[in-house]
């Protein structure tokens, strides 16, 4: 879980606790504050679920890559040894 998943998480938190404070007490701003927050607070999660997503699909890439390379070279060695081989 990424770092600004989490903290999106607790803004939601924060703004639902301001939210509920806010309609006991009957304070409008309050309770329109927490609401603020807690939207803030989603977006916040969903940077980090796609902060997430993205480090995932770049690690996948990196081994994708590096199995390419090493295919790259075997076949590289395979072709100079038929070569020698015709020679």
């Amino acid at each position: 879980m990424e770092k600004n998943e989490v903290k999106g998480k607790m803004m939601q938190a924060k703004g639902k606790v301001h939210e509920t404070a806010g309609k006991v007490i009957g304070s409008k701003p309050l309770e329109f504050e927490g609401k603020g927050e807690q939207v803030v607070g989603k977006a916040q999660e969903t940077m980090g679920k796609i902060q997430g997503s993205m480090a995932k699909a770049e690690k996948k890439a990196g081994k994708t890559v590096a199995k390419a390379q090493k295919t790259v070279a075997t076949t590289q060695k395979k072709l100079g040894a038929a070569a020698k081989k015709m020679t």
